[in-house]
């Protein structure tokens, strides 16, 4: 609740002054003793930063300080244009209705999140032709790519040389035949044996042999046991 009253005197220097309450015109009574002064602190006041002057006419709400004696708070000056004169105004209960029903819409659409509109894109054939040839020429110049490679390392690679018969080592020689009968079948010449393996078996085998010519032990120098 506030009160009324006016300012019965005030102190520039140490910024506090006391308040004469008045209630319809008669003075409240301020902890039981009619007729004494409210404190009020510089702190209290609500103006336009003008000294309080005394008898100047103040609205006020009653509290108390740390020390547990009443003073005023909120201080208002109604007679000054610049400051506030503590008065509230009414609203009628049909203006409450009408500003919370307009308010109302707009709080909802606030509240609310955007909806997303989604647009349907027509579907355009020249893109998916486009996408299509796109999807067919990357493998194609891929492979193209890797030709060009395989064909510049093998442009670096030096000729071969055909290989003659004469290069290639006697160890790679076609074996003689090594399977033979072993029995004195009355062969004697080099040219009835078939390798000098059966050439030489026979001479150290069979008698009457005629394929050591020279007497050395090795037959038929000429045609199979070669040096």
């Amino acid at each position: 609740m506030r009160y009324q009253g006016r300012i019965a005197s005030w102190n520039e220097a140490r910024g506090f002054g006391f308040i004469t309450p008045e209630q319809n015109g008669a003075e409240q009574t301020i902890n039981g003793s009619r007729g004494a002064g409210l404190f009020v602190h510089v702190t209290a006041l609500q103006s336009d930063g003008r000294v309080p002057e005394p008898g100047e006419h103040v609205t006020y709400l009653i509290g108390s300080g740390q020390d547990g004696k009443p003073r005023a708070l909120q201080v208002f000056f109604p007679d000054r244009p610049l400051t506030l004169a503590g008065v509230v105004p009414s609203v009628t209960p049909s203006a409450a209705r009408s500003a919370a029903s307009s308010a109302a819409p707009a709080f909802r659409a606030a509240s609310q999140p955007p909806r997303p509109t989604f647009t349907r894109e027509r579907s355009n054939p020249y893109r998916r032709r486009k996408s299509s040839w796109s999807g067919k020429l990357l493998p194609l110049l891929l492979l193209v790519g890797l030709f060009s490679i395989y064909s510049r390392f093998f442009a670096y690679l030096p000729p071969a040389s055909p290989v003659t018969q004469e290069e290639v080592s006697p160890t790679f020689s076609t074996p003689q035949a090594a399977t033979f009968t072993r029995q004195c079948d009355g062969r004697q010449h080099c040219s009835q044996m078939t390798s000098c393996e059966e050439a030489t078996w026979f001479l150290q085998n069979c008698p009457g042999t005629k394929m050591d010519g020279e007497g050395d032990g090795i037959p038929c120098e000429d045609q199979w046991c070669v040096n």
